[in-house]
C-alpha cells in the first residue's frame, strides 16, 4: 500500500506529473513535486493521502500532513509553547497527547528551558527547532520539509 499516490495531474501552467507512488516511509517523505501540486490548483487528477482525495477531503488529508518550510516565520510575538498549543489547537491534538509529544519533542531538540521564552528571541537554529517541535506534534503521516536546515 502507499501513502501517497499522485494520478495523471496536470497543475495549472501545464506542468504534467503522472503516476508517481510514494511508499511508506516511517514517518517521512520528502519531495518537491507533492509540494507543488498540493499548494497549486490542478486541472486534473488526484492527489490519495492514504486513500483519501486531496479534491474532495482536502482537511482529512493535510490533518494526516505537516509542512517545515525552509525559513520559519513563526509568530515572533508568542511564547514557543504558545505557538506550539496554538499548532495542535489547529490540528485538534488531545491534551495527553500534546503534553507527551510537546515534552518528547522539547526534549529532543533540547528545547525545554526555551518554551517560555518568545520565538523573537531566538536564534534562526531554534525557531527551526520550535517549526520541527510543532510539525511533529500532532503524530502527522506525511512530513514535506522544505531544506528545513538552512
Amino acid at each position: 500500500m502507499f501513502l501517497i499516490k499522485v494520478k495523471k495531474i496536470k497543475l495549472l501552467g501545464s506542468k504534467l506529473i503522472n503516476d508517481i507512488k510514494y511508499p511508506r516511509i516511517p514517518n517521512v517523505c520528502i519531495f518537491d513535486e507533492f509540494d507543488s501540486a498540493l499548494n497549486a490548483n490542478f486541472e486534473e487528477g488526484d492527489i490519495l493521502i492514504n486513500g483519501k482525495s486531496i479534491k474532495k477531503s482536502p482537511i482529512e488529508c493535510k490533518k494526516q500532513m505537516a509542512y517545515v518550510p525552509d525559513n520559519p516565520d513563526l509568530y515572533e510575538n508568542m511564547k514557543a509553547i504558545d505557538f506550539i498549543n496554538f499548532i495542535c489547537d489547529m490540528y485538534e491534538v488531545s491534551k495527553e497527547v500534546r503534553e507527551e509529544n510537546i515534552n518528547k519533542y522539547a526534549k529532543m531538540f533540547e528545547m525545554q528551558e526555551k518554551l517560555d521564552d518568545y520565538i523573537s528571541s531566538f536564534s534562526h537554529g531554534m525557531k527551526q527547532k520550535i517549526a520541527l517541535i510543532a510539525a511533529f506534534v500532532h503524530n502527522p503521516d506525511v512530513l514535506i520539509m522544505d531544506e528545513p536546515f538552512v
